[in-house]
């Protein structure tokens, strides 16, 4: 087997590791389970999209939050936060056959962050993001949120991972840049709705990513996904 070189990516690493254990033996259920652990922590051959919140010291939880089209036909739309992480292909928040159609890998509650929200089924539709401020949900005169620092980074398919380690901190640097939204240091509001990002049936891998940047009072985290759509 030969070393990786020193520019591989993410990528790579994972198809090299499943070359090495066909190579050392591992049977056909063996590697598919290592490829579904490479699945499980984002690291995966198949398109994607990434969102990345972080923010200051305060408020201490922030928290992300994604509403989209069902995975299966006349189902509602999901709602992926800190409540419910993980949806999955079959329209559930949880199933036995792991296909993650999109999910959220940690609920930061002590500041900083980062959460990644992943859209790993890139079922055409329109998807809305929003960042709720679960520290201060009860006040209707908060701007606390709005002076957090919170950047909202968004990965389109093959734009973070391709680029490995260095492109997924540094894509600016390297030319291949997210898109990136930032707290506007002003605006009162508990519910930051930051953008809608569309991905169109006839070309999955190229969505399209709309400001909206509004913000709003929320106090039940779970309203959210409830709200009625802007039309943007």
């Amino acid at each position: 087997m030969k070393r990786l070189p020193s520019d591989a990516t993410f990528k790579h690493a994972r198809n090299a590791v499943i070359a090495s254990a066909h190579v050392q033996g591992l049977n056909a259920a063996q590697q598919k389970a290592i490829a579904e652990a490479f699945d499980e922590v984002g690291i995966s051959t198949f398109p994607q999209v990434k969102i990345v919140l972080t923010w200051g010291a305060t408020p201490s939880d922030l928290d992300s939050h994604l509403t989209g089209p069902p995975s299966v036909e006349n189902g509602p739309r999901f709602h992926v936060f800190y409540a419910q992480r993980s949806y999955f292909q079959d329209g559930s928040y949880s199933s036995s056959d792991r296909r993650l159609s999109a999910d959220l890998d940690y609920d930061d509650t002590s500041s900083y962050g980062p959460e990644s929200t992943t859209i790993r089924n890139l079922v055409a539709g329109d998807y809305y993001f929003y960042v709720h401020d679960y520290s201060n949900r009860g006040s209707s005169s908060s701007s606390a949120m709005s002076q957090s620092g919170a950047t909202v980074k968004v990965y389109k398919p093959n734009q973070s991972e391709d680029q490995g380690l260095l492109g997924f901190l540094f894509g600016s640097i390297l030319g291949t840049a997210p898109t990136t939204f930032q707290a506007d240091n002003e605006s009162s509001g508990t519910l930051w709705t930051v953008f809608k990002l569309t991905i169109p049936a006839d070309n999955p891998n190229n969505p399209t990513i709309s400001s909206i940047n509004q913000y709003s009072f929320e106090s039940s985290p779970a309203a959210v996904g409830q709200l009625i759509l802007p039309e943007f």
